[in-house]
């Protein structure tokens, strides 16, 4: 079984049990660290931060029902998250959450002779991206996206 179907059924089988905790599963990540393998939900709440009574309470109602599946292959450490400050972006409505702010992206293929962008996310429709990087827009297609994330500015 492939990284990719194991995090789709781990998340298909815990983003209810998540909403239910009054939270949205941002993310699935199945990962190895420090020597042992970990599987890691980031969670996020909507007008509030993630706390940690949050992050227990989600642990407590999946661990048995990720272990009674038995959708993992392998033994693993369960580690509950909030998405931290660089937050990943992974559906058009996190993109939506975040215009005017300055983002990071990477995409599947170069476009433009360029793959890597960061820059201040103009707008968002229903299939791509409008990030300005030194006064100048780049239009990324949402298909074409293997990793976004929110850029900190301290």
């Amino acid at each position: 079984m492939d990284i990719a179907s194991v995090t789709q059924k781990v998340a298909d089988l815990v983003a209810p049990i998540v909403a239910e905790e009054g939270l949205e599963l941002l993310d699935v990540v199945w990962t190895f660290e420090n020597g042992r393998n970990v599987l890691r939900l980031v969670l996020d709440k909507e007008g509030g931060t993630v706390g940690l009574a949050d992050c227990q309470r989600v642990s407590h109602a999946v661990e048995d029902i990720i272990e009674v599946e038995n959708i993992v292959p392998a033994r693993y450490d369960l580690e509950v998250s909030s998405p931290g400050i660089n937050r990943s972006l992974k559906q058009k409505k996190h993109f939506e959450q975040v215009v005017g702010k300055v983002i990071r992206v990477k995409t599947r293929v170069p476009l433009n002779n360029r793959q890597n962008y960061k820059g201040l996310l103009k707008s968002v429709n229903e299939t791509e991206l409008v990030v300005e990087i030194d006064r100048k827009d780049f239009v990324i297609p949402l298909g074409q996206i293997e990793k976004a994330n929110l850029e900190f500015e301290g």
